[in-house]
């Protein structure tokens, strides 16, 4: 896993989801949804479907967030 996805899961130990709903992912990220589809549209950000629904597993999560330009 990646240092984002690992950080999470250092606080939370008893958390451990495989993945995340938009939603969720958008909510533990700090970022809108609406940020985290265009990612995803634009190919920034790995997401698969499960019937309707968009889910991002956490390794791809973490992947994307360590990703970001540092400031």
């Amino acid at each position: 896993m990646t240092e984002a996805v690992n950080r999470h899961h250092r606080r939370n130990p008893e958390a451990l989801p495989l993945a995340y709903g938009m939603a969720e992912a958008a909510a533990l990220a700090g970022l809108s949804r609406s940020h985290l589809y265009a990612e995803a549209a634009a190919g920034r950000l790995v997401t698969r479907k499960v019937g309707r629904r968009r889910i991002v597993l956490a390794p791809d999560l973490g992947a994307y967030l360590d990703a970001l330009p540092t400031s």
